[in-house]
């Protein structure tokens, strides 16, 4: 089964809670947005289920409101009044000013009316001032009818409709950072991170594991190699060094992406369990033959979790996360004698 079509039917049977978080992790990952969020989902939540705010001002500066429903059936015309409804009402009594965008998040889809109505957006304010007696007074606080008064219709006057609109299941399948959501909330496959790129110049501050490698081969072969163009320059050791480049940049831009796109705790997991894995033959064994040992048993290891139960990492960055493990200290090749 394509891994859309999995993810598809998780959305359309997640619980409504499940749905929220969802929502919230997609709107976390959009940082170029939005400066902080919110979930609010809940009673007392005045309409508002995930918030993303566009500056530090939060509530009193612009803001996007993300309103979701689990529905098993398409919603009517009915939900997009009453949560309107609340929206304007509570505006008006002074908790928020008006957001810029109105977002209804329905993955099992509104019913055509409710589809006709957002595609018309005057018609939409039409009849939520027109109707607001049987469509909203009595649907905003339990026991209570509340009027369409004054404060209540410069609000309505005040927003702009045409930044109403819904993301229902087709919709939600095609959002940025889709997979990444769906693996934060359900667990779901993270997809592949991208290659690292390997500078054509070494440099010996960055990559003090690769210096570190450096001695390892002199104490190898007798000899000394005084810096790592002589090492690169020989036949044996040059592929092997630059393999090793590889492996090391490889992983730092997995855990570059992952720590963006997920979460440090995937990533930290994920450390913890390589560092395991490979600590006693650390210990046990030294030199070149400590390298290869480690390289081998790193990239055979089963580091459990997320990322492992998608095989979601390669070879080359279990392997190059010993030389980032070199590179902090935490495990170096060489240590000054």
């Amino acid at each position: 089964m394509p891994q859309d079509e999995k993810f598809s039917r998780r959305l359309l049977s997640a619980t409504a809670n499940d749905l929220e978080i969802f929502i919230h992790h997609l709107v976390s990952l959009e940082t170029e947005k939005y400066v902080d969020h919110d979930r609010y989902g809940g009673s007392g939540d005045m309409g508002r289920d995930v918030v993303g705010f566009l500056t530090k001002s939060r509530h009193e500066g612009d803001w996007h409101n993300f309103q979701c429903k689990q529905y098993r059936r398409p919603l009517g015309a009915s939900y997009i009044f009453e949560e309107l409804g609340k929206l304007f009402y509570y505006s008006s009594r002074g908790h928020f000013i008006l957001p810029s965008k109105y977002v209804f998040v329905v993955p099992n889809n509104f019913a055509q009316p409710a589809r006709d109505l957002l595609d018309r957006k005057s018609e939409l304010k039409r009849r939520l001032v027109h109707e607001w007696d049987s469509l909203c007074a009595t649907k905003i606080a339990k026991g209570v009818t509340i009027p369409l008064d004054q404060d209540i219709q410069s609000k309505i006057d005040a927003f702009d409709f045409s930044n109403v609109e819904s993301w229902e299941h087709g919709k939600i399948l095609t959002l940025p950072n889709v997979t990444y959501a769906a693996a934060k909330t359900f667990g779901d496959d993270p997809g592949e991170a991208p290659r690292g790129i390997v500078p054509s110049v070494v440099d010996p501050l960055s990559e003090h594991y690769g210096e570190q490698l450096r001695n390892v081969y002199s104490e190898h072969d007798g000899q000394m190699y005084p810096d790592v163009t002589s090492v690169l320059s020989h036949p044996d050791h040059g592929g092997d060094f630059q393999l090793h480049r590889r492996r090391y940049f490889d992983a730092v831009e997995f855990e570059r992406h992952f720590r963006v796109k997920l979460d440090s705790k995937n990533v930290d997991d994920y450390r913890e369990n390589m560092l395991a894995t490979v600590s006693d033959i650390y210990k046990s064994k030294a030199g070149l033959d400590r390298v290869r040992s480690i390289m081998t048993a790193a990239g055979a290891a089963n580091v459990g979790g997320l990322f492992d139960r998608h095989s979601r990492v390669t070879t080359l960055v279990r392997q190059g996360t010993c030389h980032v493990f070199a590179n902090e200290g935490i495990m170096p090749w060489w240590k000054e004698k």
